[in-house]
């Protein structure tokens, strides 16, 4: 059990590390297509398509941030409901 929930873990924060990778990668090459660019793009956009379709406010600005803060509170509560007697 202990396995699976690092296993969600992990990939949580890859896919956290991922876009914060887009998103300086971006800044770096001031929105240039670049290779290294696509597949960045190509690992977020299914966080992005999932963001969109759960949060439709959000549009394709907003995307990148509120698909990173979503992930974050899925990784919250994995450890909260994975461990609940840690914090006592």
């Amino acid at each position: 059990m202990i396995y699976l929930v690092q296993f969600v873990n992990y990939t949580l924060a890859l896919g956290m590390w991922l876009i914060l990778g887009r998103a300086a990668l971006g800044v770096l090459t001031g929105g240039r297509p670049t290779p290294l660019q696509a597949l960045f793009d190509r690992f977020t956009a299914p966080f992005f398509a999932l963001t969109r379709r759960a949060l439709p406010f959000v549009g394709e600005k907003g995307a990148p941030l509120a698909a990173f803060f979503l992930l974050a509170l899925l990784r919250v509560a994995l450890i909260v409901l994975a461990h609940p007697a840690a914090g006592r």
